[in-house]
C-alpha cells in the first residue's frame, strides 16, 4: 500500500509510502483512528467510476483541490501543536469536505470486486479506507514541511471527470506533478476520486495490493485496511 515520492532534501526525508485516499463518507474519531459504520448508508449515494459520471464542473473541481492544498498547508502549520487526536480530527473533516472515497475505493480494489459487496460490505471496506487515508495523511503532513502547492491548469478527463493539474514545491529539486481526477455525484457534489504521479494512477496502483484480499471478502479486506490505519498512526510502518 504505497505512494511512492521522490527524495525531499532539507526538512523532508524521502518518503516511500504516501496515500493519497479520501472520501465523502464521515465517521467517527475512536481510539485514536477514524472508524465506524457510517458509510453504510451513504456508500450508494457516491458514484463509482464504473461507467459514465456526471460531468464535474471545471471551477468546482478547481476549488475542490484547492481546498484540500490550503487544508493540507494548514495541517503542516499546525499539526504538531494540534496532537495527534485533533490533527485526525481535522484531516478527516478535509477528506469529507474534498473527496470521493467510494469511487476510489471501487477502483483501487477492483469496481467488479466493489460491486461484489453488499450495502454493509461497501460501507465497511469504504469507511476503514478512509480510516487507512486519514491516518497516511496525518503521518505525513501533521509536521512542519518546507512544501508549497500551485495550481496549473484543468482540463475534461474521461468519464465526466476533470483533471486538476498541480505542482507540489520543495525546498530543493524539481517540483512534482500531481494530477487530481475530480468527479461530480448525482446531487452535484464534486470530489477528488485519484491522483496521478507522473501520470500513474494511485488507484491502479493500489489495485493490485488490494484485489486479492478483496477476493477473501469485505470484512477481510476492511480489517486489513483497519490495522493497517492504526500501525501507521502508532509509527510502526
Amino acid at each position: 500500500m504505497a505512494f511512492s515520492w521522490p527524495q525531499m532534501t532539507g526538512a523532508v526525508k524521502q518518503e516511500n509510502k504516501m496515500a493519497v485516499l479520501f472520501s465523502s463518507v464521515p465517521s467517527r474519531v475512536r481510539s485514536g483512528i477514524l472508524s465506524g459504520v457510517a458509510a453504510v448508508a451513504l456508500v450508494l449515494l457516491l458514484p463509482v467510476i464504473v461507467g459514465d459520471a456526471a460531468r464535474a464542473d471545471e471551477g468546482q473541481a478547481v476549488t475542490v483541490v484547492e481546498k484540500l492544498h490550503a487544508g493540507l498547508t494548514h495541517l503542516m502549520a499546525e499539526g504538531e501543536a494540534m496532537g495527534q487526536d485533533a490533527a485526525i480530527a481535522y484531516t478527516g473533516d478535509l477528506v469529507d469536505q474534498t473527496y470521493n472515497l467510494a469511487s476510489l475505493t471501487a477502483q483501487s480494489i477492483g469496481p467488479s470486486a466493489f460491486r461484489g459487496f453488499d450495502n454493509r460490505g461497501k460501507g465497511l471496506v469504504v469507511s476503514a479506507y478512509r480510516d487507512f487515508a486519514i491516518a497516511n495523511y496525518v503521518s505525513r503532513f501533521a509536521k512542519k514541511l518546507p512544501i508549497t502547492f500551485d495550481t496549473k491548469n484543468a482540463e475534461a478527463g474521461p468519464r465526466g471527470s476533470f483533471l486538476v493539474h498541480t505542482l507540489l514545491n520543495r525546498r530543493t529539486g524539481d517540483p512534482v506533478e500531481l494530477s487530481y481526477v475530480v468527479v461530480t455525484n448525482e446531487a452535484g457534489v464534486s470530489g477528488i476520486a485519484d491522483v496521478l504521479y507522473d501520470g500513474v494512477s494511485e488507484a491502479a496502483r493500489r489495485r493490485s495490493e488490494l484485489s486479492q484480499l478483496a477476493r477473501q471478502g469485505a470484512e477481510p479486506l476492511a480489517a486489513a485496511l483497519t490495522r493497517k490505519a492504526k500501525q501507521i498512526l502508532a509509527g510502526d510502518v
